[in-house]
């Protein structure tokens, strides 16, 4: 059975480092926290667009997999992340920044 992952993500469009994830050194096992630049400007949803290709590269799944629960205009969204069990990369208390 596919194991959904919760995380909160702060989102940053028309940022000059993107795409990059980031976790947040707040993060924790229980709660994953995470920031994401992305290039996107925040306008009629590209930046929405961006999140979740981003996300669903970063975490090795497909795109449908990833949805944003809500905060679809404010930059810090809930994201759910769908992914199998041997495939999850959920925070392990490193802050490592990993390009895309």
């Amino acid at each position: 059975m596919p194991a959904m992952l919760s995380l909160t993500v702060h989102v940053k469009p028309d940022s000059r480092k993107g795409p990059l994830v980031v976790e947040d050194p707040e993060s924790t096992p229980d709660h994953v926290s995470v920031t994401v630049f992305l290039q996107q400007r925040a306008i009629e949803g590209a930046a929405n667009d961006a999140l979740v290709a981003l996300l669903a590269k970063h975490f090795k799944v497909a795109k449908r997999d990833v949805s944003i629960i809500r905060g679809h205009s404010p930059s810090c969204s809930p994201v759910a992340v769908i992914c199998e069990p041997h495939r999850n990369r959920a925070a392990t208390g490193s802050a490592a920044a990993r390009s895309v």
